[in-house]
């Protein structure tokens, strides 16, 4: 593939945007066809057309009336693309956020305290942070960016390096560590090795951000002495409230309230607040802007309906994120039951029975009222709440949970949906929400 012929192939069409899913084509698209382990972009060509591409990228030419240029490798023509659109920002200051957890939450914090589109902040879509999202999050940046927040992830040994061969962000954020995806990496300490590659693109990154546990894990790793660490450590007095009514007090931002629900999100918007001051954002915009922070679906989202609560937590789990979660429903001020509905974590690899137990384990220490348990791992999460007392639930999926639970539901119930993305938890929302509506119709019962 030559790079020349490629720059003057996509001036000559002007794209509008970039596509890899027929489905997401918009008018003025360029269509990139991937081939994948499930799929393959050449059959979808006739399908991007249709949706208002003009032009792809091909490995093969296809039958379409569409214009094509020939790569040998279409996923490293993407990357090229992403590369060459870096070369068009000039000037752009690059935030890169990497981590097990949190990536997501803390990329849409940063960008909002930066000052968002407005302030021309770009931050990658979703979740975009894989060797076909990340470039991608790179295209969609419109040509007057100037800071771009970006999330690397990484599920597999080898993940990191083709991601820095596309970008080398300025300033790095090491959101946590914790054991997640362990079935793509041999051990947690090669998991962590692979994330601190993130450090070695070709060109260091000018500071380092965490906290002191985190910068402990990584230091080693730290390419040279001229990258400077910023350690970011939030004394516990510096935090108080209930999930949902966060108070920070931190130097210099004063006394700010925060539209969070979990102690870790609190901390998330701490650091990312204190990035922004430190690279030129002015005190008065961050304090304001700390009060309408975002949040991404599916994280830790409050549903009321009537007198009950539903906590959807159920975008992703791993043991650290299950922890949080759980607590944070603990802590939750209800009149009525506290309920945890519980399902797989996935990626575990070897270790995925111990660590599902290890979360049913803790389940058992907190105030809760009832487990429900569902899935492949479902005993494993009821069986120490069982032995100790608590009422349990289980189902075998999240279709039957929805069936037979949501009748059961009573005033003042608070639920924490959690479990990885691939279980569709989401799906007993409608139902659950169907039934809590039904439920506020009604007027409440005493005894």
């Amino acid at each position: 593939m030559s790079s020349l012929n490629l720059v003057d192939f996509v001036r000559g069409i002007a794209p509008t945007s970039y596509a890899v899913d027929s489905r997401l084509v918009q008018p003025g698209a360029l269509f990139v066809a991937l081939r994948g382990a499930q799929t393959d972009g050449h059959a979808f060509l006739q399908s991007a057309q249709s949706a208002g591409a003009v032009a792809a990228i091909v490995e093969e030419i296809v039958p379409a009336d569409l214009p094509q240029f020939v790569v040998s490798d279409a996923l490293e023509a993407l990357a090229e693309l992403a590369r060459l659109r870096l070369a068009d920002l000039k000037g752009v200051q690059v935030f890169g956020i990497t981590g097990t957890v949190g990536k997501t939450t803390a990329k849409d914090m940063l960008a909002h305290l930066l000052g968002g589109p407005p302030a021309q902040v770009h931050a990658a879509p979703a979740s975009y942070n894989s060797e076909i999202g990340l470039p991608l999050a790179i295209l969609s940046a419109p040509r007057d960016t100037q800071k771009l927040v970006l999330e690397f992830g990484i599920s597999h040994a080898g993940d990191m390096s083709p991601l820095t061969a596309i970008v080398n962000p300025a300033i790095v954020w090491f959101t946590a560590l914790t054991q997640v995806h362990l079935d793509g990496f041999n051990s947690f300490k090669e998991l962590i090795a692979e994330k601190t590659k993130l450090m070695h693109g070709q060109v260091p990154p000018e500071y380092i951000w965490g906290e002191p546990s985190v910068l402990d894990a990584v230091r080693e790793a730290i390419p040279n002495d001229c990258v400077k660490e910023r350690v970011f450590n939030l004394c516990e007095r510096s935090l108080q409230g209930l999930p949902g009514e966060w108070q920070l007090n931190l130097a210099p931002f004063g006394l700010v309230d925060l539209p969070v629900v979990a102690y870790h999100e609190a901390v998330l918007a701490a650091t990312a607040a204190s990035i922004a001051l430190d690279v030129g954002i002015a005190l008065t915009e961050i304090r304001a802007r700390l009060n309408s922070l975002p949040r991404p679906s599916g994280r830790l989202e409050w549903h009321k309906m009537g007198t009950i609560s539903i906590l959807n937590d159920a975008y992703n789990a791993s043991p650290a994120s299950m922890r949080a979660a759980l607590e944070v429903l603990a802590q939750c001020p209800t009149q009525g039951r506290r309920i945890a509905v519980l399902g797989t974590m996935r990626e575990m690899g070897d270790a995925a029975l111990s660590l599902h137990q290890e979360i049913g384990r803790f389940a058992a220490t907190l105030s809760l009222d009832l487990i429900v348990g569902i899935g492949d791992f479902a005993e494993a999460y009821v069986s120490p709440s069982r032995a100790a007392g608590t009422q349990v639930f289980l189902a075998s999926d999240v279709d039957e949970f929805t069936k037979t639970f949501a009748p059961q539901l009573r005033q003042h119930d608070f639920l924490l949906l959690k479990a990885s993305r691939a279980e569709a938890f989401e799906k007993s929302l409608p139902e659950l929400k169907a039934s809590a509506n039904h439920l506020a119709q009604r007027p409440e019962t005493t005894t």
